[in-house]
């Protein structure tokens, strides 16, 4: 995840966020979850783990800033804050 958080801004400036964001939706959804399911040896699942990762690390910083710049007027840091409540209480309560 680390790795796609700190990419995520450079490649969302040259290819654009709503790209970058369709693109990780796409490699943690499809790409990584089918080549863990599908894998046949515990390198395999690591590596469908990792593009996991990849993607799930780019999302949020894309989310973030497509988030504030749609924010209505003086409303972009409750916004924000309202995505990342979400984000935890999601992770939260799916465990």
């Amino acid at each position: 995840m680390v790795v796609g958080t700190l990419t995520a801004g450079t490649v969302a400036d040259r290819v654009g966020r709503k790209k970058l964001m369709a693109g990780c939706v796409t490699l943690f959804s499809l790409a990584a979850s089918g080549i863990c399911a599908l894998s046949g040896s515990v390198a395999v699942f690591g590596l469908g783990r990792t593009l996991a990762g990849v993607g799930l690390g780019g999302l949020l910083p894309t989310a973030i800033s497509m988030v504030g710049d749609y924010a209505r007027g003086g409303r972009a840091a409750l916004t924000i804050g309202t995505l990342m409540t979400a984000h935890h209480t999601g992770g939260i309560l799916s465990a």
